[in-house]
């Protein structure tokens, strides 16, 4: 590993309070903090004797979708959400540039992944034309449109209310949906309250804002397979008969060279069916 290590003792604090962190390093009372806010890092990383180092992560952030209730459950209507909403825009403000769009749930970091898989594209108008395939107008001109019935289409975004960065999120995701014709209000709720939501099997929501952390072996069979759909963290109750295989065969190889296919085609099959 490179000899022995060049400091005799480490000593680790727990500082729960970001700011406390901060000055603590700002002090020299300690000598590295870790996971700094984007919002805080580059003045940090300004001050004289502070040296800020990025690392590429493991964190996703997502909107999971209900596929279990209308019109959620069809995968064209979650493609024209997906189309509408300029992720990259999202990134570049919320996360200082720091991350990158998501093509699938197989993350850069693992051997798997197929950097030419990529993510649906910012197309308002293909999410116009879906929404209009859709059969739904705006009958009323108040500048959203009415679901195929006459009734209004309202969805409905829920996020912790204690995290700045899903309360920016949400708010952009608004402007853009709006722009093609979708009303969606925002729903900031107390993070345990929401959880109950989103994790038990009546799934009480329409769309939610979560992350998680990967791990180096990646699992993904509690969220998209369909014998997990009610399941704490299967939040889209998603059902695909395709996926469902590969994820059984994925379980049961031991070959990475027979592994990097199936992988490949789950990250396709996530992708375009965007859950």
């Amino acid at each position: 590993l490179g000899g022995r290590p060049l400091v005799d003792r480490v000593v680790l604090r727990i500082i729960p309070d970001p700011t406390a962190q901060q000055t603590e390093l700002r002090t020299g009372n300690v000598h590295m903090i870790t996971l700094v806010g984007v919002s805080d890092f580059a003045t940090l990383d300004q001050h004289p004797q502070i040296r800020g180092i990025v690392k590429p992560g493991r964190q996703d952030s997502f909107i999971a979708w209900n596929t279990k209730r209308a019109p959620f459950s069809d995968m064209r209507f979650r493609r024209a959400l997906t189309f509408a909403i300029d992720r990259d825009e999202i990134v570049k403000i919320v996360r200082s540039s720091y991350g990158q769009v998501a093509a699938g749930p197989v993350p850069p970091f693992h051997w798997s992944n197929d950097s030419t898989i990529k993510p649906l594209a910012f197309a308002p108008d293909s999410a116009r034309a879906i929404v209009a395939a859709l059969g739904m107008r705006d009958t009323n001109n108040d500048g959203y449109v009415e679901l195929p019935n006459g009734r209004p289409l309202q969805v409905e975004l829920k996020f912790g209310a204690g995290s700045q960065a899903q309360r920016d999120v949400a708010e952009m995701v608004q402007a853009d949906l709006k722009d093609v014709g979708i009303r969606l209000v925002q729903r900031p709720m107390e993070f345990s309250a929401m959880l109950e939501q989103v994790t038990t099997p009546a799934r009480n929501f329409d769309g939610v804002i979560m992350g998680y952390e990967n791990e180096f072996k990646l699992v993904l069979h509690d969220m998209f397979h369909s014998r997990a759909v009610d399941n704490p963290y299967q939040f889209a109750s998603y059902r695909n008969a395709e996926v469902d295989s590969l994820l059984d065969n994925l379980n049961r190889t031991t070959s990475r060279d027979l592994a990097v296919p199936m992988w490949r085609r789950l990250q396709t099959i996530i992708r375009d069916e965007q859950p």
